[in-house]
């Protein structure tokens, strides 16, 4: 029996075989090439999302935005660029309101818009450095470091925290030369004297539950003559206008007249009692009820003591 004879493909049948098997990897490799391209639109974010932990309301609108819109970032990239996520970490670690970068990380489709997570830890204000003599400002935040974190947005008592005032034009955070006239650069600690022992007296008062408490506020945390050796260092004012004289504050170079827990003692009965009228000043440095009998010795006024 003879073998079947299969049809010999003449050149043209080949050439339009290759040219078809060609024209068909081409378009097989054209659909694989857009199937990536959707898959790499799909991972491709247009902005960052930032998570901020117990976002205050105390950081400044401008510090604000200027978080959640870092500059320098191209209009698209890859969630999963590490370049950017790095650029990211760098950028964040240097703004001064910023204590810690918590992540930095992908936002896969499925979990909401492609894009970048950041998670910021925000340094917290302990109270303000009132730059010049006026009582509105301008006013500098610090951390309990003395940290300058920037411009705030109004006064401190707005969130119960006090401003250190009172510091000489003439002295300066970073060396003698500089003028408090100036905003001091964020980021950089204080090291003139007087925010050092205001800010000494604010963390005792702190730690002392005296910032905590809502019958009263400490507006102002006066150091105009921290350094002379004759008069009281520092002195509080309240928000009803009360002015109490510390004395010499926690950090003072001199001596202390009696110690600072009982001052502090003396503060707490102050203001338990609604000793003292507004404008002038009460020593916390002597014991209350002598100062009293003094006063009531002497003929002085005076107002409150609701407790005796």
């Amino acid at each position: 029996m003879k073998g079947l004879k299969l049809p010999r493909l003449s050149r043209r049948s080949v050439a339009i075989a290759c040219a078809a098997a060609v024209a068909a990897g081409i378009l097989a490799g054209g659909l694989r090439a857009r199937a990536v391209g959707r898959r790499a639109e799909r991972y491709m974010a247009r902005g960052i999302r930032l998570a901020l932990r117990d976002a205050p309301a105390w950081l400044p609108e401008a510090e604000r935005r200027m978080l959640e819109h870092p500059p320098d970032l191209p209009p698209a990239f890859s969630i999963f660029d590490r370049r950017i996520h790095e650029a990211l970490r760098r950028w964040y670690r240097a703004r001064p309101w910023i204590e810690r970068v918590l992540w930095v990380g992908p936002i896969v489709p499925g979990s909401g818009e492609p894009g970048v997570a950041v998670g910021l830890r925000l340094r917290v204000p302990a109270a303000a450095v009132r730059i010049g003599e006026r009582s509105g400002g301008p006013y500098l935040w610090i951390d309990a470091a003395g940290r300058s974190l920037g411009t705030a947005d109004g006064p401190p008592s707005r969130f119960r925290l006090p401003a250190i005032a009172g510091i000489p034009a003439d002295a300066g955070p970073f060396h003698p030369a500089y003028s408090l006239a100036e905003p001091a650069a964020p980021g950089e600690v204080f090291a003139v004297r007087a925010v050092v022992e205001g800010l000494a007296l604010i963390t005792l008062l702190r730690d002392g539950g005296i910032l905590d408490r809502t019958d009263r506020r400490i507006d102002i945390v006066d150091v105009a003559r921290v350094g002379r050796k004759d008069v009281p260092e520092v002195s509080l004012v309240l928000d009803d206008g009360r002015i109490l004289d510390w004395g010499r504050g926690p950090a003072s170079q001199f001596a202390h007249v009696i110690p600072q827990e009982e001052v502090l003692e003396n503060l707490r009965s102050v203001l338990d009692r609604g000793i003292g009228r507004p404008g002038e000043p009460f020593p916390l440095y002597r014991p209350v009820d002598l100062e009293l009998a003094r006063r009531r010795r002497e003929g002085l006024a005076f107002s409150g003591d609701r407790g005796r």
